[in-house]
């Protein structure tokens, strides 16, 4: 039997986090600050094994260092790297929201707004972005779900 926990709930203990990438990650001990019945298992619509917390928090710190490394890309279209970088976090960000760890998220990462690149899909910078969301979605679903 694999346990699971309960999707999209919102309760989580401790939201006043900071998102730093020079102090401990506002992500660490995901467990810790999820609402108790949660940790407890005992939501009844549960969709994501208990066992993954450890594997969204390595998801988490990914999201991190993507934010971190990618911080400016909109000044530098020149450099797609950094937006597919941004999109493909962005994409990480999406799906970890769907599969109920937007409690997680918030207050650690100021998200980038959804309509972005509205308009500049077509050019090499919108492009990269968009493929960046595209295949961070694809994987983080795979890692998460498969």
């Amino acid at each position: 039997m694999v346990r699971r926990m309960r999707t999209g709930c919102r309760q989580v203990i401790g939201t006043g986090f900071r998102f730093s990438v020079a102090s401990l990650s506002p992500f660490s001990g995901i467990l810790s600050r999820m609402c108790p019945a949660c940790r407890e298992e005992r939501h009844a619509d549960r969709k994501i094994p208990v066992e993954s917390t450890a594997l969204v928090e390595r998801l988490l710190h990914l999201i991190e260092r993507l934010y971190s490394e990618s911080d400016g890309f909109i000044d530098h279209p020149e450099e797609t790297q950094l937006w597919y970088n941004r999109g493909y976090a962005n994409g990480m960000i999406q799906v970890l929201d769907e599969l109920g760890f937007g409690a997680a998220l918030d207050g650690g990462v100021k998200r980038d707004p959804v309509d972005l690149i509205a308009g500049m899909e077509i050019l090499a910078w919108g492009k990269a972005y968009l493929h960046g969301i595209q295949v961070g979605r694809r994987e983080t679903r795979e890692v998460m779900l498969d």
